[in-house]
């Protein structure tokens, strides 16, 4: 290996350590503050909540210099001169904890307006998180005042060309997420905007899986508010042998760097094990490679979340796991609702899974709808992604919603049998199901057109430029398997709307009409077999 070579690798490395060090770190900052939070709205002491939001967000600002300072890509060697200006910022915003953290213990330390003397107030755990926080501040300075004496002993050095190459690392915003528009064929992370928490997703007991105990206190006292049994371990060999103890652990939420057996390892020997191989498990990473989680996901994870985990989101990946889990034990009649829309409908999405939301409700304990939407929860978009989420043929029901534009052309590996391309995952997933309706029946067809029309601003040419090039195409693809030859009748038939409103009735009413459908056909198919069953089988024969 070039020698070179060698040190850019083993400066990358170390850049990923730090940084999975420091977030996860400031995940404890941010993960304390909530629950102290929550214990002054309880307890009556408004006047912490000012100190405590300002805790949260120097932690949030803490996170950015994490991740925009300290990405791969960033830093080109030890000569860079920010380094110190990074050590300098870290210790400012941690400066600004320690004051506000004061703040609140003071806050604790008066009595509460209008107690009566001798009221008891046990403020014992809130006053521990505090000093939680303060050793996680600590914690920060000392990592990186470790991280600064690694880069003046080691001898790393700019890689020339292939340094400059790196993509830059996307802008994060306050709370934590990326923002930056993505490039080409990329997909943001999904944010907790939109997550909801199904009925079949509550209750049961997780397994929660780290090697560092803050961590594990923080995961069991949420996990715990939510209504979830929590076990604990603090490593791979230790999960193991619980699963191997415990018959009704129905989900774990382990970290993926642990020492010892790591988080990999260990998801890998639980799927190899018949016995083990159906429990879902979450993966919890500060490791921001796309290629690691990757591999976790093709190993057999249900699915992960970064660290620190937005509770929100953490809730809602829990919930959608063992709703599938659930699901797959056919606890409840199951309609698989596949939904396939482009970019410019995202108050649809959001309206479908309202509109299901109220169907599950209302169908609770007999028929459960399941939607699947690659936009709205994406992993990565490159050129295995098709193998990540259901098939449109695998769909009971197929829905599609168009408005201005088709898509983006799919990678170039995933073409139709004649080695032709795709217009968009759209055009993709709309054959896909038209193909299986025509072999088997199903999925049952549901279009819609938004009829209101687009705008573009004239003062961007390219955005102008695209959004018609989006709109030939979108045309010509409704031409192509709506329209009649001569292109006057429409031969396939799509519901217009005018606006969200309309689109939530219509989506609402065709629903509920194959929902009742589909248990009145169970219903009959029960008649039958019980007929079947009782007359010996002459039905059968």
């Amino acid at each position: 290996m070039d020698p070179v070579d060698h040190k850019d690798r083993s400066f990358q490395g170390a850049l990923r350590a730090i940084r999975h060090d420091l977030r996860g770190l400031i995940g404890l900052i941010i993960g304390f503050e909530g629950f102290l939070r929550e214990a002054a709205e309880d307890g009556g002491r408004a006047e912490a909540q000012g100190d405590l939001r300002r805790i949260r967000e120097a932690a949030d600002r803490l996170l950015e210099i994490v991740m925009n300072r300290l990405g791969g890509g960033a830093h080109t060697g030890p000569d860079d001169e920010d380094w110190e200006a990074v050590g300098r910022r870290l210790r400012a915003e941690v400066a600004v904890i320690d004051d506000h953290r004061r703040a609140v213990a003071r806050v604790l330390d008066a009595p509460v307006d209008g107690a009566e003397p001798g009221d008891s107030d046990d403020l014992t755990e809130s006053r521990e998180d505090l000093d939680k926080i303060a050793t996680a501040c600590q914690g920060v300075l000392d990592r990186y005042d470790a991280w600064m004496a690694q880069v003046r002993a080691a001898e790393w050095r700019p890689t020339g060309p292939r340094a400059s190459s790196e993509s830059p690392r996307p802008e994060v915003s306050l709370s934590g997420h990326a923002e930056a528009a993505p490039p080409a064929g990329s997909a943001e992370r999904a944010t907790a905007h939109g997550q909801r928490v199904g009925v079949l997703g509550e209750g049961g007991r997780l397994l929660l899986v780290d090697d560092d105990p803050a961590t594990l206190e923080i995961l069991t006292r949420l996990v715990r508010s939510w209504g979830y049994v929590p076990l604990r371990a603090g490593s791979g060999d230790e999960a193991l042998d619980i699963l191997a103890r415990e018959q009704d652990v129905d989900l774990v939420l382990m970290d993926m760097v642990m020492p010892g057996l790591s988080g990999g390892a260990t998801l890998r020997r639980l799927k190899a094990d018949p016995a083990l191989r159906g429990v879902p498990v979450i993966m919890l990473t500060g490791i921001d490679d796309q290629t690691d989680v990757v591999r976790c996901i093709l190993d057999g994870a249900e699915d992960y979340i970064l660290k620190p985990p937005n509770p929100v989101l953490l809730r809602a990946r829990i919930s959608a796991s063992l709703e599938k889990k659930r699901l797959r034990q056919k606890l409840a009649t199951v309609l698989k609702v596949f939904v396939s829309s482009p970019g410019d409908v995202e108050e649809e999405r959001a309206l479908t899974k309202t509109v299901i939301d109220k169907l599950n409700v209302l169908f609770q304990g007999q028929l459960f709808l399941y939607d699947y939407n690659w936009e709205q929860e994406p992993l990565f978009a490159h050129d295995t992604f098709q193998s990540q989420i259901m098939s449109p043929a695998e769909a009971d029901i197929y829905v599609g919603i168009f408005w201005s534009r088709l898509g983006s052309p799919l990678p170039a590996r995933i073409t139709r049998p004649d080695g032709s391309r795709y217009l968009s995952g759209s055009e993709y997933e709309f054959e896909q199901a038209v193909q299986a309706f025509q072999d088997t029946g199903r999925p049952q067809m549901l279009i819609y057109r938004k009829m209101a029309v687009p705008v573009a601003p004239l003062t961007d040419r390219r955005a102008v430029l695209e959004a018609l090039d989006q709109h030939e195409r979108l045309e010509s693809f409704l031409h192509k398997w709506f329209k009649s030859d001569d292109g006057q009748g429409f031969e396939r038939a799509f519901h217009p709307f005018a606006d969200g409103q309309r689109f939530a009735a219509l989506l609402l009413e065709h629903l509920k009409r194959l929902a009742y459908d589909r248990l009145e056909k169970d219903h009959v198919e029960e008649r039958v077999s019980e007929f079947d069953r009782r007359s010996g089988g002459v039905l059968g024969s």
